[in-house]
């Protein structure tokens, strides 16, 4: 290599010497790897410091405010579903109210057009039918008896035997007259047609105060509709012999008693066919 050239190669490898030496020395140097480093970004911070560059800190308002949204959102979904349900109960509540109107309606309907049939069947019945004043063999007052009986039987639904029956039973037990008691005063204070003293015994069935109060058995429609009452509990009453089904009811002393007076009874029966 002649001298010329070799100078050329020596200022290059000179050069090109600190740059290559630099970096061997900077990377095998923790000394002057932290210098390196930490100097040029302690120096970039002091800059940035300087001209008001800071870099904020973490800012989490857009996460909350994103919360906040999704909270706000729930709200209205369940607001709208409450408001959904109440505007569904109030609809139903309306079908329902309608409905019971309905039904309401149809119901008086139906009980005016029964109260007007029974009106008019009454309306008939008491044109068609004149009753006497009184059976040609009782007074007045016994008839007035004899027809709260059989009101009371028809307002329970009892058959014309059942009246018979009771009809018979107080034949036997008052002759129709209703009876006060000497051994209960208060009986005596009230409204009366004849007097008995057979231990507590009132009014036409001489019915004992265990069957209810003195104000219901000096009651001739009242302690009527007491006796119906017993009878009917009376099982296979219907078929009964008259005296045998009274007897039933009265559990009377004289059991037989009643079988006399079935005659008269059916005839009273007929001869007030009307309420």
């Amino acid at each position: 290599m002649n001298r010329a050239r070799l100078r050329v190669v020596l200022a290059a490898v000179i050069a090109c010497s600190p740059a290559l030496f630099g970096a061997s020395l900077a990377s095998a140097s923790p000394t002057s790897d932290t210098s390196s480093h930490e100097k040029p970004v302690a120096a970039h911070a002091a800059a940035a410091t300087e001209k008001g560059e800071t870099k904020p800190a973490v800012d989490l308002s857009g996460q909350q405010i994103q919360a906040s949204g999704q909270r706000v959102s729930a709200n209205m979904v369940r607001a709208r579903q409450a408001a959904a349900q109440a505007e569904a109960d109030k609809k139903k509540a309306a079908e329902d109210a309608a409905a019971k109107k309905k039904a309401d309606d149809a119901k008086k309907k139906a009980d005016d057009a029964a109260r007007k049939k029974k009106a008019d069947e009454a309306s008939r019945s008491a044109k068609r039918c004149t009753a006497p004043a009184r059976v040609t063999d009782l007074s007045t007052l016994q008839t007035q008896n004899a027809r709260a009986i059989m009101r009371a039987g028809r307002k329970l639904h009892i058959s014309k035997r059942g009246q018979i029956i009771a009809l018979s039973t107080a034949l036997q037990e008052s002759q129709l007259r209703n009876y006060a008691n000497v051994n209960l005063p208060a009986s005596m204070r009230m409204a009366h047609q004849a007097v008995g003293s057979d231990h507590l015994s009132v009014g036409l069935f001489q019915q004992q105060p265990n069957w209810g109060s003195l104000n219901e058995l000096m009651n001739p429609e009242t302690s009527a509709t007491k006796f119906y009452q017993a009878l009917l509990h009376i099982p296979g009453w219907q078929s009964l012999p008259v005296t045998v089904a009274a007897q039933r009811v009265q559990v009377s002393a004289f059991p037989s008693a009643y079988a006399d007076d079935e005659v008269r009874a059916t005839a009273i029966v007929n001869a007030l066919p009307c309420p």
